[in-house]
């Protein structure tokens, strides 16, 4: 039995279901944090815990991590690392982006408590025997930062939510207005502002500027709502009120232009969704994911070239990219891509032993 521990989110909902439907595999599933979850979310494998620290106190998730081949921990984060200290030879860490950017930024910080523990986080890091992350820039960010010992995998974290994307079109069309998204969370990690100031000067376009900011700093959030208002007026528009998945994916199908200057992996579901129907995709030359999309062949473009573009140019996108994109962006090629990535590393952990990953 592999164990597999995540945050509790809709996100790890619908892995959860693809990992199901396409692994035989006997998984059992641990979501953290989860005070708010719906009852009927809860399965035979599954376990909704409140907090990390139920790890320890709930005597069905320490029978199943004491008894499982392999634990994957898909959230590096360093109270559980601490937590499963005892079975550190199974463990295969999954970095998702901002745990990889708390580690890197963590151990360069001056504030004593960040440093001490980022550099506890790198050194059980260092000693485990099997290391995941989402694109091989971020391997190598780790690698710069920690001496790995143990087999690396490229992973991904496929979602059974964008089956749905099958049945929907791309309906930017349809509006008067050009609809583009700025970033995908309240983190600084996004760079708002930095957006804003190259954007400010279509506000006078017919455009409307949308900013996801549901999750993350919440005073970050209210401080990059009134940066927006005062850049853009009232075509700024934040969106802080969750929607379900299909409502999102309704919203997301308006778009024509996604600019996202993360320097960080962040935001992978609302990237591949845009690609999918064939919106316009910016992305930062000091974040992975830029080099990362080229070389899988897809069209997208740097958020730096946009202070020297007119709006024609900003949105322009040739008819050929936009198929090439919607093609590769499918479910079907994601799903595809997931299954092959996740059959290695299931594989590895199911063969071999954990005295043997030590």
């Amino acid at each position: 039995m592999i164990v597999q521990i995540l945050p509790e989110s809709d996100l790890s909902r619908g892995f959860i279901d693809f990992m199901q439907e396409n692994f035989k595999d006997d998984f059992c599933y641990i979501l953290i944090n989860g005070e708010n979850s719906n009852a009927d979310l809860i399965q035979e494998n599954v376990i909704i815990l409140e907090n990390r620290i139920s790890l320890a106190l709930n005597q069905k998730a320490r029978n199943w991590l004491s008894s499982s081949s392999a634990i994957i921990l898909n959230w590096v984060d360093g109270a559980i690392l601490t937590l499963l200290f005892p079975f550190r030879k199974k463990i295969a860490a999954m970095f998702w982006g901002g745990d990889l950017t708390f580690l890197l930024k963590g151990a360069e910080s001056k504030n004593p408590i960040k440093k001490m523990v980022s550099t506890c986080i790198k050194k059980q890091v260092e000693s485990l025997p099997c290391t995941i992350t989402l694109s091989r820039g971020e391997y190598d960010l780790l690698r710069s930062a920690c001496s790995l010992k143990g087999k690396w995998f490229l992973g991904s974290f496929m979602s059974n939510s964008m089956k749905e994307i099958q049945k929907k079109c791309s309906t930017r069309d349809a509006y008067d207005e050009t609809r583009i998204l700025l970033g995908n969370s309240a983190t600084s990690s996004n760079r708002h502002q930095q957006m804003f100031d190259m954007l400010e000067r279509f506000n006078k376009e017919n455009a409307v500027f949308y900013a996801p900011l549901t999750y993350g700093d919440m005073e970050y959030r209210d401080k990059i709502i009134k940066l927006g208002k005062d850049k853009f007026g009232d075509k700024f528009v934040p969106l802080v009120k969750h929607m379900d998945s299909s409502d999102y994916l309704d919203f997301l199908s308006t778009i024509t232009v996604g600019v996202f200057n993360h320097n960080r992996q962040q935001g992978i579901g609302n990237i591949s969704r845009l690609l999918a129907f064939g919106a316009k995709v910016y992305l930062s030359k000091d974040g992975p994911l830029l080099e990362e999309n080229l070389k899988d062949g897809f069209k997208v473009f740097p958020t730096e070239d946009i202070p020297n573009q007119s709006f024609e140019e900003l949105i322009f996108m040739k008819d050929k990219d936009r198929e090439t994109n919607t093609q590769k962006a499918s479910f079907e090629a994601y799903s595809q891509e997931a299954k092959e990535l996740w059959s290695k590393i299931i594989a590895y952990l199911n063969v071999v032993k954990p005295y043997e990953r030590s």
